[in-house]
């Protein structure tokens, strides 16, 4: 009896089309059939390329398998085998890539998938992965295929959290082999070409992320949380000797204080404290590291606790409302909460972003700048801190 014959395009989902997704989110991951886990990351879509314009370091970045059984065929229930490759280095030998240390964290057949044709079982029975080299090599088997199908498999690899800011070149992705690995003509090999998918431009990950470019200023130093509720923060870049603490704090409710006031801050720094839809700590300088470490030319490198990068958060606050910064110099939230009268000592003042002279949007994408010293009082201004936040 003749197999069945095969065809598989390779391609990588649109970033721009669905949510970031970081392996900390993942309570369940997704195995065997699914019903798109991922909104919006389909075959349909998909790509031949990616760039770092729609996406963050650390994210999982969704590939598309697209499987066609020639109609012609005549092997119910049959299976298949295939590998693909994602490389852990740049073209030009950068050390950035696809995580080595998570590989590949899930596979999937995609049954929701709008490329998806007459497929009502098939599965991914099996798969597995081992870094060959600089590459993260996986292998994938997808069973119960019959004639006329068209199935989408979808798997998930994750970026690195760093990137040296020297970094260049593109960084590959692959489909290597397949073959038939059912009851019939079994190890039949399947012709895939030469389908790869680079990530192109690395560098701008930088550029995106922290480069000191384009400083512009807020026109109010607040922004307004989306309909999703859903707020994301990164700490990027530590360039200040002070060890204080970042908060964000919602203004709903606070056109009843006095700004620069007594109680304005101490309503500031308790909604900082609650680590609620109120407000929270995004950062303490003092047991925390910033993701980059390289020393620039317009400041020295205070990133010592490198080690302790905490990596992207997303908590939630209220949809709709209107938040703002709170950068406490030298000390913590709680000691200004306690004492708020200290804040005229050394080291304890607290600036706000509705000063819009202490922060800077450096892409208009939400990778934002503080100054930690009140910019009036100095002659040059340098950014200190920078984080993304969206």
């Amino acid at each position: 009896m003749a197999g069945n014959k095969y065809q598989i395009d390779f391609s990588a989902a649109d970033s721009r089309l669905y949510s970031r997704l970081f392996p900390r989110q993942i309570s369940t991951i997704p195995q065997g059939r699914q019903n798109d886990p991922l909104l919006n990351a389909s075959d349909s879509t998909s790509v031949e390329s990616l760039a770092p314009e729609s996406l963050a370091l650390g994210q999982i970045v969704p590939f598309e398998f697209r499987i066609s059984v020639d109609s012609a065929g005549t092997v119910t229930g049959d299976t298949i085998s295939f590998t693909a490759g994602w490389d852990t280095v740049t073209t030009n030998g950068g050390l950035f890539g696809y995580d080595r240390n998570l590989g590949v964290i899930a596979a999937f057949v995609d049954a929701s998938d709008p490329s998806t044709r007459k497929d009502t079982n098939a599965t991914i029975s099996n798969f597995s992965w081992s870094l060959v080299g600089t590459e993260i090599q996986a292998n994938f088997k997808l069973a119960n295929l019959d004639p006329g199908e068209e199935v989408v498999v979808e798997a998930w690899v994750v970026l690195q959290d760093k990137i040296p800011v020297t970094t260049t070149g593109n960084v590959q992705s692959r489909l290597i082999s397949a073959k038939t690995a059912g009851t019939i003509n079994a190890g039949n090999t399947i012709n895939t070409g030469s389908q790869t998918i680079p990530l192109q431009r690395v560098r701008e990950f930088w550029n995106n992320q922290g480069e000191y470019a384009n400083r512009a200023k807020f026109d109010s130093g607040t922004f307004n949380v989306d309909a999703s509720g859903q707020v994301e923060f990164d700490y990027l870049y530590d360039g200040g000797w002070f060890q204080g603490e970042l908060a964000v704090f919602s203004l709903k409710g606070m056109g009843n204080y006095q700004p620069g006031s007594e109680a304005f801050l101490t309503e500031a720094t308790a909604r900082a404290l609650s680590n609620s839809k109120q407000g929270r700590i995004l950062m303490s300088d003092r047991s925390e590291g910033a993701r980059f470490s390289d020393k620039v030319a317009w400041e020295n490198n205070f990133n010592i606790d490198a080690a302790k990068y905490a990596g992207v958060q997303s908590f939630e606050m209220e949809a709709g409302d209107e938040l703002a910064f709170m950068l406490v110099q030298n000390t913590t939230v709680q000691d200004i909460y306690q004492n708020p009268k200290s804040t005229s000592q050394w080291g304890k003042s607290v600036l706000f972003s509705t000063d819009t002279n202490q922060i800077a949007s450096l892409d208009g994408k939400g990778t934002l700048a503080f100054e930690d010293v009140l910019v009036k009082m100095v002659v040059q201004t340098v950014i200190i801190m920078i984080w993304f936040f969206r």
